[in-house]
């Protein structure tokens, strides 16, 4: 395990037993319940030992052994014996190898493979995490596209419809205009139609006194002179006689 060739570090512990003979099983058994009580601190269990007769094996068929290996809370991996050796206690292991070597190579490369694993989903990982990111600045990017599409067509028609209500202003305002100015117009004319310039020019006169008006009898003064506004001209009289109407 040492010396394996992925360049993995392991912290070993070893629980010394005896590997055959009468008193091989419960040894083992022994020191199986001391893992037991620190299992917090390791991975897995190894029981290994080199070749022998089947004589000297038979410490691993034992009923008691293989079910305390059975019921372990941590994995065992076994590898007992030369090639064509096998003990029940292989058969109720986690895993079993042929010799205690193929169990270090085991160890390893099942390390090997599950950080191979590790690094296939960290692959798969950062492609999947890149493949939502750039899936997610398409739909960004298309989102922004479609905002500024809106927005430009939004201030567009804002503008045409400001430009028509300010085109709607001046037509307004020029028609109002004109209308105003043909009210003046009207006003004007009908104000020069009654001024007392137009009404000599039709004939009339208007007579005054002292630079008062005279618009009745009772106005009339005989002592002052009176004045009489014509269109081309003033006439003043000396004496004038009152007579009233009937």
């Amino acid at each position: 395990l040492k010396t394996n060739p992925y360049g993995y570090a392991y912290q070993l512990k070893l629980f010394p037993s005896a590997v055959q003979g009468e008193k091989a099983a419960k040894e083992m058994i022994r020191a199986l319940n001391k893992i037991q009580k620190s299992k917090d601190c390791f991975d897995l269990i190894i029981i290994t030992r080199g070749g022998g007769s089947k004589l000297d094996l038979t410490a691993f068929d034992d009923y008691e052994l293989c079910s305390v290996v059975s019921a372990c809370s941590l994995p065992v991996f076994t590898g007992i014996g030369h090639e064509i050796d096998l003990s029940v206690l292989d058969l109720v292991s986690h895993s079993q190898f042929k010799t205690p070597t193929a169990v270090a190579s085991g160890i390893s490369q099942h390390n090997a493979l599950f950080e191979s694993r590790i690094e296939q989903l960290y692959r798969d990982f950062t492609l999947k995490t890149q493949d939502l990111i750039s899936n997610n600045n398409l739909r960004l990017q298309s989102l922004y596209n479609q905002l500024h599409f809106m927005t430009k067509s939004k201030i567009v028609h804002q503008f045409d419809k400001i430009t028509r209500r300010i085109e709607q202003f001046k037509e307004t305002t020029r028609k109002r205009i004109e209308r105003e100015k043909e009210q003046l117009e009207s006003n004007y004319l009908e104000i020069s139609l009654r001024s007392p310039t137009a009404i000599l020019e039709q004939g009339y006169a208007y007579l005054e006194q002292d630079q008062r008006r005279i618009s009745s009898v009772l106005d009339f003064n005989s002592e002052q002179k009176l004045q009489i506004h014509l269109k081309d001209g003033l006439l003043e009289a000396e004496e004038a006689k009152i007579k009233e109407n009937e």
